[in-house]
């Protein structure tokens, strides 16, 4: 009795880990979309490229030269209007999005709610709060003026921080340096002192 508990137990267990949503991209004309393994549509065909692979359920979707991110729903997370995207961190299941709109950037959680609109010609998320179910990016280095190259640093709400820093050099977990009227000082993220 006990050998057919532990098989019915391994089964139950395999056909779980099974359970997940698998999608196909799917392609009618010249526009893609996706099915489920049995040939459905789950997601009509309306973009002119889709990627293969998804990540945490994500996939990135193309419609005229732009990118977007769609969830399993064929929601659109982050429409299709984009210059670029790129995930961060890169190899993590959290994957939040560094946005690109022209030259101008911006930062959005895996679920499309942006932190900090894209604005920015430069933006580099600093400090993260690690919570139970997910991170969030709290800390950010901003571009303010290419041409003198002065950088502020800004919270998840776009509030100033420092300001007129000219140069900045990673130290550790939480600590950079910033030099600011060609002083140098070391600066906590997480303090913000």
């Amino acid at each position: 009795m006990m050998k057919y508990w532990i098989l019915f137990t391994l089964l139950l267990g395999t056909s779980s880990s099974f359970s997940q949503e698998f999608l196909l991209p799917y392609r009618s004309g010249d526009l893609w979309g996706y099915s489920d393994s049995f040939g459905n549509i789950v997601i009509e065909p309306k973009y002119d490229s889709v990627s293969p692979t998804h990540d945490n359920q994500r996939w990135d979707v193309y419609q005229n030269g732009r990118v977007g991110v769609i969830n399993s729903k064929g929601e659109e997370l982050l429409k299709p209007i984009y210059s670029g995207l790129e995930r961060d961190p890169k190899h993590s299941e959290y994957h939040d999005y560094y946005v690109k709109l022209d030259s101008l950037f911006g930062y959005s959680y895996m679920n499309g709610i942006f932190i900090i609109e894209p604005k920015y010609k430069e933006l580099l998320a600093c400090e993260f709060n690690y919570r139970y179910d997910y991170r969030e990016a709290y800390t950010f280095l901003a571009s303010v003026d290419n041409v003198a190259n002065t950088y502020k640093l800004i919270d998840k709400n776009d509030n100033d921080l420092l300001t007129g820093i000219t140069e900045v050099s990673h130290v550790t977990d939480h600590f950079y340096k910033f030099k600011v009227e060609a002083k140098w000082g070391l600066y906590n993220t997480i303090e913000h002192k």
